[in-house]
């Protein structure tokens, strides 16, 4: 309806689980998302966050994707079924209906009472797309960051820094804001402690 469309839109990222293919330019999955909600008619804010145990994502991938205004989220393997209703919880919370969630994460995640919930008690609109656990799907993910529009004009075009890194926070250890070298460098010290 129009209020979802004029309402703000939450994006959550499997970075981990839904990778970007090697052969596209992590810096397009934000300008592809948000053309795709543009093209439904959407007006309204669109945040997405990548989540995932991001020590196992290389560090290109984190700096172009929060280059470009994504949020980073680290979260364990051990936790991340919790910490994805965690930042579901969250956005909920601060972000009432009218209200739109887009998943881009293996449908295992995020179990259908869990939609169910999101529906019928917070009122959110729920779009469940580029699922990893059917056929083809990384593909259809690959085939939606390299989309021409009807001009021609390749998505590698649409590429947009926006100069800033995004927000980044480690789940783990309950902190965030620390900027982008400072989370990497974080983010090391957890990778040696999996080792």
């Amino acid at each position: 309806t129009d209020d979802y469309h004029a309402g703000v839109t939450a994006v959550l990222w499997d970075i981990k689980r839904c990778p970007v293919p090697p052969d596209c330019d992590a810096r397009l999955v934000g300008p592809c998302i948000t053309e795709y909600f543009e093209d439904l008619g959407y007006s309204g804010p669109i945040n997405i966050y990548a989540f995932g145990q991001l020590t196992d994502v290389p560090d290109d991938v984190l700096r172009a994707v929060s280059s470009t205004g994504i949020s980073l989220n680290h979260i364990t393997f051990k936790t991340d079924s919790a910490d994805i209703m965690h930042l579901m919880a969250c956005w909920t919370c601060l972000n009432p209906r009218p209200a739109t969630i887009m998943f881009i994460c293996p449908y295992s995640k995020v179990s259908k009472n869990d939609m169910n919930h999101l529906e019928e008690k917070w009122g959110c609109h729920v779009i469940k797309q580029f699922t990893y656990d059917s056929p083809g799907s990384q593909s259809y993910f690959g085939n939606f960051l390299r989309l021409e529009d009807d001009s021609g004009t390749l998505a590698e075009d649409k590429c947009s820094e926006t100069g800033e890194h995004a927000s980044c926070a480690c789940l783990v250890c309950n902190i965030s804001g620390k900027g982008f070298e400072n989370f990497t460098m974080h983010l090391k010290t957890h990778a040696l402690e999996e080792e």
